[in-house]
């Protein structure tokens, strides 16, 4: 009687942690980046993404946009872990700014990432 229960219960902690399991990895996180130009939100600006350090030093981007009216560009939907950005604008004096950082994306929440540009 001893060796049935055990098994039973052996198969009920089986399922559960199966079904923990598939429920985890279902799940996804947003990373909203805000591009600041001097204090200002910035339109337009090109926003990189990559999910690995190798692709991203090879400049091989696994999401792209571009900033809106408010500076904000959202990637929705991210698998949990660690992502490489890159924000693209032109600075104040007409040069080129290029702004690099990583996020940490978890399961259910939203990461946001403010950059700054140009001179305060």
């Amino acid at each position: 009687m001893r060796h049935r229960a055990l098994k039973t219960t052996l198969s009920c902690l089986g399922a559960v942690l199966i079904a923990s399991v598939l429920c985890a990895c279902g799940q996804t996180g947003d990373l909203v980046i805000t591009y600041l130009q001097s204090g200002q939100p910035s339109s337009g600006n090109d926003v990189y993404v990559a999910a690995d350090q190798a692709t991203f030093d090879r400049n091989e981007y696994d999401y792209t946009d571009r900033t809106d009216s408010a500076g904000v560009v959202s990637f929705t939907e991210l698998e949990p872990g660690k992502y490489f950005y890159e924000v693209a604008g032109e600075g104040p004096t007409g040069l080129f700014d290029l702004i690099e950082g990583t996020a940490d994306v978890v399961a259910g929440e939203t990461t946001q990432v403010t950059v700054t540009g140009g001179r305060q």
